[in-house]
């Protein structure tokens, strides 16, 4: 099937080339973007609410070893025993849910802004293949020779291979995403479980 810019006039086909570069340019500006967000994604991705997460690791911990540092000091029982055992393994799991959740959340972030960017250079390279489309003058800047029809339908071929790996990026970043969702969720619902284990002894006992 011809490509319809041939049907064009002159005047109209300048028009329409002229279009198709502005788009081209404007696709390689937001090229440039999304790399700059790339590449901040990886020196902030340890921030954040990450460091939320790590004190309440660093607290967790700080809990466990005061609790057992009293318990060999205090000669008497606490009582009733289950509430001590309960606030400890609720603390054990609030530190394991909070060291799972900041483990996977900084490959999410990565992968997010990794499926923008080839979204971003699948958009890219849709616009220059238009360009090139309708201009039959284009050449390589590699050979300095026209560009033929079956090096377009190769990198066509290209650009719909990058949207197979966009959708199973999408599948993968859902899935990290749940994973670290629920991990943040256990790891709240945890801390306070031992909060009101601990108030509980406490009241109990003092």
């Amino acid at each position: 099937m011809d490509n319809w810019q041939d049907f064009l006039p002159p005047t109209a086909k300048a028009i329409e080339n002229q279009r198709l570069r502005l788009l081209h340019d404007g696709a390689q500006k937001q090229l440039r973007t999304t790399e700059s967000d790339l590449t901040l994604a990886q020196v902030d991705s340890a921030k954040g609410r990450l460091d939320f997460f790590d004190r309440l690791t660093i607290g967790a911990g700080a809990a466990i070893t005061a609790l057992v540092s009293f318990l060999g000091a205090h000669s008497t029982k606490l009582q009733p025993a289950w509430i001590l055992r309960a606030a400890l393994v609720s603390l054990v799991l609030t530190m394991l849910a909070a060291l799972y959740r900041n483990f996977r959340y900084p490959n999410y972030v990565l992968l997010v802004h990794k499926i923008s960017w080839m979204s971003a250079a699948r958009y890219e390279q849709k616009c220059r293949f238009d360009c090139i489309r309708a201009d039959p003058t284009a050449v390589s800047f590699q050979t300095g020779g026209n560009i033929g029809s079956d090096a377009i339908k190769d990198s066509e071929k290209s650009v719909e291979d990058v949207a197979q790996v966009i959708k199973e990026h999408n599948v993968k970043s859902e899935r990290l995403r749940k994973e670290w969702t629920c991990a943040q969720y256990l790891c709240m619902s945890f801390a306070a479980l031992a909060m009101i284990f601990l108030v509980w002894l406490a009241l109990a006992n003092f």
